[in-house]
């Protein structure tokens, strides 16, 4: 009974942005990072991941931002995010809640980057994890964000970069990330 709240609450916030009428952006992160397994220390750091999430982040207020994510992640097949901080849609600082692999901790985002790190219990719940260390790059999803004449160039890197990413998914969901 308790995996389908999850998704349903995911739901229930994207469908509460949407219908709103406050400030708020669609967007495609790709996220590359790396964790600590069985410890916090920076020695412990040793497993590469990544993941390609689709979110929104809606400004409620003049200085208060909130947004929630979901997406495919490697080594964890999926991952969720839902934060809550101060600044605007370009600029802010959050406190972040990833509910698989289950991890706490801050996010900051300026431009079209966002840095996190985050804590886990280093048990099966957080994938083993005690700290997740990230940098992602935020492509938005609103047309009018768009301008129609530029980034001729940044369109094809950003297809072979998610290629790339969909790539070590597979290749982790077939084992064969021991090898590479």
């Amino acid at each position: 009974m308790s995996k389908i709240w999850l998704p349903l609450l995911l739901g229930l916030l994207f469908a509460t942005a949407a219908v709103s009428q406050q400030n708020s952006q669609s967007f495609t992160e790709l996220n590359l990072g790396i964790a600590a397994l069985d410890g916090y220390g920076i020695s412990d750091f040793e497993a590469p991941g990544g993941s390609l999430m689709f979110g929104m982040i809606k400004q409620p207020s003049e200085n208060f931002v909130v947004e929630c994510q979901i997406g495919a992640a490697f080594p964890s097949y999926a991952t969720a995010k839902v934060s809550a901080g101060i600044g605007t849609l370009n600029k802010n600082v959050m406190l972040s809640c990833r509910p698989w692999p289950l991890m706490i901790g801050p996010q900051f985002k300026r431009s079209d980057w966002t840095f996190s790190v985050e804590f886990g219990t280093t048990n099966s719940i957080s994938f083993d994890a005690g700290t997740i260390a990230t940098v992602g790059y935020r492509m938005s999803l609103d047309r009018k964000d768009k301008p129609i004449k530029t980034g001729a160039v940044l369109r094809p890197l950003k297809t072979i970069t998610a290629a790339s990413i969909i790539g070590l998914f597979i290749a982790g969901s077939a084992g064969i990330s021991d090898v590479i």
